[in-house]
């Protein structure tokens, strides 16, 4: 099944689609059954740490825009925010054909 994820400024304002095949979500501060995302508020660095191989990561600013498209991550990955701006990051996994999403908060 396909659903489409809108992604919207924090105007409240449509900005882009993301077609996502099947949907998880992870709220900030709390954990899937196998990926935890902290710390969340993230000031410059934060841990992406799953129990299952990862076979895709992509972490995209509010308009949609990939800042960060990796394959084949390690378990345990250490993502640099330091250089982009504070707001709302959607953490996108790929495990086994699902998708886990993760909203990230940057201060």
């Amino acid at each position: 099944m396909l659903y489409m994820m809108a992604l919207l400024h924090v105007s409240g304002k449509f900005k882009a689609y993301i077609p996502i095949t099947t949907l998880q979500t992870i709220h900030t501060n709390s954990t899937a059954e196998h990926l935890k995302v902290y710390p969340n508020p993230v000031f410059d660095f934060f841990t992406v740490n799953s129990t299952e191989d990862i076979d895709k990561m992509e972490l995209l600013n509010v308009t949609g825009q990939k800042i960060l498209d990796k394959n084949n991550p390690n378990k345990i990955e250490i993502l640099d925010l330091s250089n982009h701006s504070k707001g709302v990051y959607i953490l996108k996994t790929y495990i086994e054909n699902k998708v886990t999403l993760a909203k990230i908060i940057k201060n």
